[in-house]
C-alpha cells in the first residue's frame, strides 16, 4: 500500500485537471447555449464526479476514519469497507446526476457528443 500512498496525490491532481479540462471543453463546445444555470449545473456535476474519484483514491484513509482502524484483507470488516467505498462513489455520482436537473438525459448526451467513441453506446 505504500506505492498507492505515493501516487494518491498525483492521481488526484491528474483527475482534477482532467475533469476541469472536460468541463472547459464542454463550455467551449456549447458556448452558444451557455447560461449561468448551465455553467453552475455542469460545474457542480463535475465537482461531485471528482469527489467520487477522490473517495475511491483515498479509500484506505476513509475506511480508517469510519472503522477506527485499518481494514485488512480477511478481516471481519472487509465486506463492509468494500460497501462503504462503492457506496461512497455511487453516492457522489448520484448527487451529481441529481444536480443536472430534470433534463439530465439531454445533459449526458452533451458529454457523449463531445467524445465520438462514446456514440456507439447511445441508443
Amino acid at each position: 500500500m505504500d506505492a498507492l500512498k505515493q501516487i494518491q496525490f498525483p492521481l488526484a491532481m491528474f483527475w482534477g485537471i482532467a475533469i476541469l479540462v472536460v468541463f472547459l471543453w464542454l463550455l467551449w463546445k456549447y458556448r452558444i447555449n451557455v447560461t449561468a444555470s448551465f455553467i453552475v449545473r455542469h460545474l457542480v456535476f463535475d465537482l461531485f464526479v471528482y469527489l467520487g474519484v477522490f473517495w475511491f483514491l483515498y479509500e484506505e484513509q476513509i475506511t480508517t476514519l469510519i472503522f477506527g482502524h485499518v481494514v485488512h484483507k480477511h478481516s471481519p470488516e472487509e465486506f463492509s469497507a468494500g460497501l462503504v467505498i462503492l457506496g461512497g462513489v455511487i453516492f457522489w455520482f448520484a448527487i451529481g446526476v441529481l444536480i443536472l436537473g430534470r433534463i439530465r438525459k439531454a445533459e449526458f448526451v452533451r458529454y457523449v457528443e463531445m467524445f465520438g467513441f462514446l456514440r456507439s453506446f447511445m441508443r
